[in-house]
């Protein structure tokens, strides 16, 4: 019976050898196993034995380490530190497990109100993010198309309303190739610093996002985290990288349209 509850011992202290053992419970505990005095019984050991089916039942290591810690708290509080272990136990362990039960009840309570809060932030925080996306891809195709009609205004005012014919035109190709090579550079400019803008933004928010997962990764499993950030917010980052790609190409053709367009120009009317 004395080794039989040694083994069943091994399973949920913390350390444990021939001569002591630690429990790691409200208190740091080092005492002496067992010792000539130490009595055991069969009702004891089948006690020993439900109270190791209940902390390893769930098979869940961060369940399973909820309920240990709990009877070993209890234990810790209970027991007399100068007598052996197997000497107190049989005193204690049934109390102790009743309020270890009662007590993972409660905390297991605490958690789930825990879990189905930081889930709401996680999933208002997911559409927080894959909202910025879609924004980043509207704020890029209104400055876009804002760029080309600003290029519009800016040769219809500047140009045309000064030429009545299109022959006059050539008269004046250093003014046109500088008001276009200007134009080229601005549409450059204006796609780089956005790029670089919007970059920099998201990456930031996606730093705080994964800073935000690793405070609730007590309440929330890691997997589950990965889950809903994979399917959220995946999705979206790939949408937005094909359409920054496709209006990225745009501004590329609108630059080099600009930049050559007195060469263009001329190969259409000479």
């Amino acid at each position: 019976m004395r080794n039989s509850a040694i083994t069943l011992c091994s399973t949920f202290v913390n350390e444990l050898n021939e001569q002591s053992v630690i429990l790691q419970g409200v208190k740091r505990v080092k005492l002496a196993l067992c010792n000539e005095e130490t009595q055991l019984s069969l009702k004891f050991l089948l006690l020993l034995k439900e109270i190791i089916e209940w902390i390893y039942l769930d098979g869940d290591s961060a369940k399973i380490d909820i309920k240990r810690k709990l009877f070993l708290d209890r234990v810790t509080l209970d027991i007399d530190y100068e007598q052996p272990l197997l000497n107190e136990l049989p005193i204690v362990a049934n109390n102790a497990f009743e309020q270890a039960k009662e007590r993972y009840n409660f905390v297991m309570l605490e958690r789930r109100d825990a879990y189905a809060k930081e889930l709401t932030n996680l999933l208002k925080d997911l559409k927080a993010q894959s909202d910025l996306y879609s924004s980043k891809v509207r704020s890029l195709l209104g400055n876009l198309t804002r760029d080309v009609l600003a290029g519009i205004l800016l040769i219809g005012f500047t140009m045309f309303t000064k030429f009545t014919e299109i022959e006059k035109l050539s008269r004046y190709e250093n003014i046109i190739n500088i008001i276009f090579c200007g134009l080229a550079i601005y549409f450059t400019a204006s796609a780089i610093t956005q790029a670089i803008i919007d970059t920099s933004d998201l990456i930031l928010s996606r730093v705080e996002l994964n800073h935000w997962c690793k405070c609730t990764s007590e309440v929330i499993p890691k997997k589950e985290l990965k889950n809903h950030i994979r399917k959220t917010l995946n999705p979206r980052i790939i949408v937005t990288i094909i359409i920054y790609i496709l209006l990225m190409i745009l501004y590329a053709l609108i630059i080099f349209a600009t930049w050559n367009f007195p060469s263009i120009w001329n190969e259409i009317f000479k």
